[in-house]
This record gives structure tokens, sequence and C-alpha cells, in this order.
């Protein structure tokens, strides 16, 4: 069982300007609900019970909506609107853990996994783009969690784009396909301008391992700009520990 998804939510969204200088892009309402609280309800249904939320100085509103708020609640409890509580309240459910922890510094998902490392790297866990919501008749997380049981290694979530989509994406180099839609990987291409090696494109759902995790410590000592998080997967897909998970929805 894998207990833990962390969200990467501390990125500016710049290509959201102007809207996000005001409001987080994971905090955009979609119908009734922010962004963010998809991907929440995505790995809930995964049977997850610790979340982890990697933030910025700038994500206060998206930490104050996963918090209690105990006067709102007595209040809606006075005024017997009692649907509205249980709608509250179901946001977290209580059996539910959530830790935020501080990217200090915008280099990147690699360098923000690594200021959480304290809470991650010894197990495996989901790891949720929350700018990507998948609606399906299973949660992307669950699909993930179904062809974890049967062969446990790092793994995408992926989806078939028309070729001449797969400059938006990091698309799948596939060495073989080892079992129905779950597919080994030779290596990733990141937004490749010709010749995609395939047409299966990451769709912001993952499956991180320790084996993973421990690529990533490595990068600790890299002055780059933003850490290169594509070298981590590339070493482990050459050892053939990576696989890509085609999910419908």
């Amino acid at each position: 069982m894998i207990k833990t998804a962390v969200f990467v939510v501390a990125g500016m969204g710049t290509r959201f300007l102007p809207a996000t200088k005001t409001i987080a892009k994971e905090m955009f309402p979609i119908v009734d609900k922010p962004l963010v609280q998809y991907a929440v309800e995505d790995a809930l249904k995964a049977g997850v019970t610790n979340l982890v939320f990697i933030t910025s100085k700038s994500k206060k509103a998206l930490e104050d909506f996963f918090d209690k708020d105990a006067m709102l609640e007595r209040e809606l409890e006075e005024a017997g609107k009692d649907e509205l509580l249980k709608t509250l309240r179901s946001i977290v459910p209580q059996n539910v853990q959530i830790s935020f922890v501080r990217q200090t510094e915008p280099k990147g998902v690699a360098h923000a996994l690594w200021c959480a490392r304290a809470l991650l790297e010894k197990e495996p866990f989901y790891m949720l783009y929350p700018d990507d919501l998948i609606d399906g008749e299973l949660s992307a997380c669950q699909q993930l969690k179904t062809a974890y049981e049967t062969n446990p290694m790092s793994m995408l979530a992926v989806q078939e784009v028309e070729f001449d989509k797969c400059h938006l994406y990091g698309v799948m180099d596939v060495a073989k396909e080892v079992l129905p839609g779950q597919y080994l990987l030779n290596g990733i291409v990141e937004k490749p301008k010709s010749n995609p090696p395939s047409n299966l494109v990451a769709v912001g759902r993952y499956i991180v391992t320790p084996s993973l995790f421990a690529e990533i410590l490595k990068l600790h000592t890299s002055t780059a700009k933003e850490w290169p998080m594509m070298d981590a997967w590339t070493t482990l897909c050459t050892e053939g520990l990576v696989s890509a998970v085609k999910i419908t929805g």
C-alpha cells in the first residue's frame, strides 16, 4: 500500500498571468471546487492517508483551504446547514494527515522533492501535478496502483496524443510492452521538436520509488538554475526500472 501522495504546487503559474498574480493556479475554481481538490480526491481514491504539499510563499490560500475552520463549521452547524457542513468536512477525511513543506527557491520539481526529503525518501509515493485534471471511472492513481501491485517500480501515467502535439509533452521512448498497457522505458524525451519516439505522453500522475528518490538526492549539489529532474528519470530508465502505464480518463 502506498500511503503518501505529494502535490507539487510551488510554481508561480506564469503562463496564467495576470490571473495568477492574486490566485494560485491550483486554486482556480472548476465548477464548485478548486483544481487542487480534484487531484486530492484522485489520490484519496487510491487509499492514501498522508498528503504532502510542496508550496512556496505565495500559496497561503492553498494552505488555508485545507486547514480546519472551526468557526465556519460551528456557524453552519448552528444554522442547520448539514449538507454544507458535510461537504466542508469531506475536503480532508479525518484519517488523513496533511503536511506542508516550503520550497524556498524556484529550482523545479527535483529540488521541490529534495526539500521534502525527510518525509519521502524511504517509501514509494504518488506524485501529482494538480494542473492536470483527469476524470475517469477509476482515478489515475487507482490505475497506477493496480499496475504497481503487479510490477512494482517507478511509473508514469501516460495517454496517447496526436503526433503533432508531442512537442508539448514529455514523450515516452518505449523499450517494450511488458503487460497490456504497461511499457518498459528506454527514456523520456522532453518536448521533442521533431521525430518523437512515440505518441505516449506523461499526464501528471506518477509513482516515485526510493530508487528514483536516491537519484534525486544526488542532484542536491547541482548549481543549475533548475535541477535536472530528467537526469534522475534517465538513469533509472537505462537500468530498466521505469515503466509507463496507459490510463483512461
